[in-house]
């Protein structure tokens, strides 16, 4: 029987699917070269994961954390706020691995008392405390470098001890101001090239890097962001460009998570439900959401879907509505010239021409969408498409 209680579909962000589909080769990646290379002390690159939101990004990572955490790894995840917070976040998660893992007596040689101060720190025999009110100024950021590279290196030995690996998750990593983003992966950078000289098994010298893998998270303009805060970070790492789902992914996903609670989906139901996911994980579950909810058999129908489409409005609304939020006048006179194009006629020219101006002229309001993930460009083709399915048909429906 379907209720509400039962359903597989968890519309939301950052909430871990009953079932995977899609991200087979990132899971590869991460399971096949990253855990097993860090965990032997060879050097590997560190993953920058780029994508609109709700295409799984969140979810990735905190699955990550999960295996991690699951095969005694230690596991540092922090997600960005708005500003200089980042770096004492992340201060502050590896001091409190430290205490779990080795004393409080471990962050106190790691941390002096003057910095532990300034950071607002505190060390008790019952755990370790933040006080993350205010973050630090950006001119203080390079007196942080030198304590986070210890207690990266502190944890990623102690992790080393253990035969295990230390992953750090960066989230929402677009968010970091541009000198705590320097700061951030230059000491990222330098901790994973450290190493140790040891004998291989002929005798010969090898290096043992420290066992560190790291992954940073963000919009689509986060390798600009690296690249203009001055740091050479992601020419070192290995980009990992999350798109939207192709539709047989889409399909295994659903059968899948209706396979789980025993129910099945008339072939024409799963089309439909697939042609209006468009390939986007959020609305994979949005829909599926309100489809399971339209009707109680052990089969979702052709008529359960139709009506999820009518039931979705309401939330699409306020979806797309928090998507184009806080856009100038003419970023969003952009948006719907260009909604109002044909898809093969979205070039910059067309939308330039169709709102009285010069391509020129509205450079930095196409970098300003770029940024926000609202468009993004095609390669190869001369024009670009909305970066969210339906954000088109939103814009000219007249709401």
């Amino acid at each position: 029987m379907r209720d509400p209680a039962n359903s597989p579909f968890t519309p939301g962000y950052g909430i871990l699917p009953q079932v995977w589909a899609g991200r087979e080769r990132e899971f590869r990646d991460f399971d096949e070269v990253v855990v097993p290379r860090t965990r032997n002390r060879t050097y590997e690159q560190a993953r920058v994961v780029t994508g609109n939101r709700g295409v799984g990004k969140t979810v990735f990572l905190a699955q990550l954390a999960d295996e991690a955490g699951d095969a005694d790894d230690l596991t540092v995840q922090v997600t960005a706020r708005t500003g200089t917070h980042v770096v004492t976040e992340l201060i502050g998660s590896l001091a409190r691995v430290l205490h779990r893992t080795s004393a409080a007596a471990a962050v106190t040689d790691a941390l002096d008392a003057t910095l532990r101060r300034s950071i607002g720190l505190t060390v008790s025999s019952s755990g370790v405390r933040v006080d993350l009110g205010a973050a630090p100024p950006a001119k203080e950021l390079p007196g942080l470098a030198d304590p986070l590279a210890r207690l990266l290196e502190r944890v990623a030995r102690e992790a080393a001890d253990r035969g295990r690996m230390l992953l750090v998750t960066v989230d929402e990593a677009q968010n970091i101001d541009p000198a705590a983003l320097e700061v951030l992966c230059h000491t990222l950078a330098d901790v994973q090239n450290r190493h140790d000289r040891t004998r291989g098994p002929h005798g010969e010298a090898v290096r043992a890097y420290l066992p560190l893998g790291v992954y940073l998270a963000g919009l689509p303009s986060l390798p600009d962001r690296i690249r203009t805060s001055g740091s050479t970070f992601f020419e070192r790492s290995l980009p990992l460009d999350f798109g939207l789902l192709r539709a047989p992914d889409v399909q295994a996903a659903i059968r899948g998570m209706l396979s789980n609670v025993e129910v099945g989906i008339e072939p024409e139901a799963l089309d439909l439900l697939v042609d209006h996911v468009g390939g986007y994980p959020y609305f994979l579950h949005l829909y599926g959401k309100h489809a399971w909810t339209a009707g109680s058999s052990d089969v979702v129908t052709l008529s359960d879907v139709e009506a999820a489409i009518v039931e979705a409005t309401t939330d699409l609304g306020r979806f797309y509505g928090e998507r184009v939020r806080g856009l100038g006048d003419l970023a969003y006179d952009w948006l719907v010239a260009a909604a109002r194009l044909p898809t093969t006629e979205r070039t910059t020219g067309n939308v330039a021409a169709e709102l009285g101006r010069t391509s020129s002229q509205l450079g930095s309001t196409v970098d300003a969408l770029l940024g926000r993930g609202l468009i993004r460009h095609e390669p190869g083709r001369g024009r670009f498409s909305f970066a969210v399915p339906g954000l088109d048909r939103y814009l000219t429906s007249g709401r």
